[in-house]
């Protein structure tokens, strides 16, 4: 009952199951235990038992629609939670640095050397390996998935595939 006048039950025909966009978060440690916020549901606790050491895990990376995960070793192994695609090993020259979903499916290793390694159903754009004069901190994916930045830690930004240039980020002081 509110202002208007007292309410009554009704029912309506079955409807699809909605799922709204993703309002939470997942996190993770070195160790590779997952993490996840009131909002988000747990896919898997992680590889904590695999025994790579500390620093082990490299990063996380949400599949498209945040059904899933990858959880990327160092060494190269990723593991798969939720929705994520199992998809052939990859096998880096350096040590992974992170883990980057691509838009249009799979997903992009990348070393601080400036390697990019791609899964099946991500392709490559190209690599700053050996051209830069820092290590790569961070790397992103367009929003169509056909091209990514990746990022020094001296504020440099590389362009491939249809990501767009960037200027060079600089440091305040």
């Amino acid at each position: 009952t509110n202002a208007v006048g007292p309410g009554s039950p009704a029912t309506s025909a079955p409807t699809p199951v909605i799922r709204g966009t993703a309002s939470g978060y997942w996190s993770f440690t070195a160790y590779g235990d997952v993490y996840n916020s009131l909002y988000e549901r747990p896919y898997g606790a992680g590889p904590a038992s695999t025994g790579e050491g500390p620093d082990a895990i490299a990063g996380m990376a949400a599949t498209t629609g945040g059904l899933g995960y990858w959880l990327a070793i160092r060494g190269g192994t990723v593991y798969r939670y939720g929705i994520a695609a199992s998809l052939p090993a990859i096998r880096p020259s350096h040590p992974v640095a992170g883990i980057v979903t691509d838009p249009a499916g799979g997903y992009w290793l990348y070393t601080a050397e400036g390697n990019v390694y791609n899964s099946r159903f991500a392709r490559f754009y190209g690599s700053p390996a050996r051209r830069h004069g820092a290590p790569i901190i961070g790397m992103a994916a367009t929003p169509s998935g056909r091209g990514y930045w990746l990022l020094t830690s001296l504020g440099s930004v590389y362009s491939y595939g249809n990501a767009a240039a960037m200027p060079r980020i600089r440091r305040p002081g």
